[in-house]
């Protein structure tokens, strides 16, 4: 069994979910409860407003679980590939997926997929997605950093200050700015 952890997620209900090389795993009332995925590996988990956990894994795409029960959409013409890499939940209540082996991202709105990949130039594994205003998103890949505002894609790359283009992580900082993992220290 490979004991390997992918990722890491709390929901509302105080659960740790563990998203391990083969499986996904729930912590519950002290309690560790194999939830499915027992040959698939599951790279993100995060949770909607409505309670649905969705997760990415690689192999079967994303899926969500609610009341006990999984939806596969892996089927979706808007899904660019079948390993999801990262996941994203922005200030609209849209959920973002970000995608190993397929360009671009995709974002679910009013209960459709829709893709985005900036007319070609979000072009590699997507790794990270974050947003910083409100209403401004950045995404990471192995091609530099993109920030999509108002509509309008921008790509920052060592010309821009980065370390390197291959950027594996971001995050909002909570002053203001924005945490980059462009490299090593």
């Amino acid at each position: 069994v490979d004991h390997s952890v992918n990722c890491l997620y709390e929901d509302r209900e105080g659960n740790l979910w563990i998203g391990m090389e083969k499986g996904l795993i729930r912590y519950r009332n002290g309690v560790f409860e194999r939830i499915g995925f027992d040959h698939t590996a599951v790279m993100a988990v995060i949770e909607d407003a409505d309670g649905r956990l969705w997760i990415g894994t690689i192999g079967e795409g994303l899926v969500s679980y609610k009341d006990g029960e999984f939806t596969h959409y892996d089927r979706d013409p808007a899904m660019p590939s079948h390993s999801v890499r990262c996941l994203f939940i922005d200030s609209a209540g849209r959920l973002w997926a970000g995608f190993k082996g397929g360009m671009g991202v995709v974002f679910r709105e009013k209960g459709s997929f829709h893709y985005y990949d900036g007319d070609g130039s979000i072009d590699r594994d997507t790794f990270a997605i974050c947003e910083l205003p409100k209403g401004t998103l950045w995404f990471a890949n192995n091609h530099g950093v993109y920030r999509l505002k108002d509509k309008v894609l921008t790509r920052f790359t060592k010309a821009s200050g980065l370390v390197s283009i291959q950027v594996g992580d971001i995050l909002p900082a909570r002053s203001g700015g924005l945490w980059v993992v462009d490299g090593a220290l």
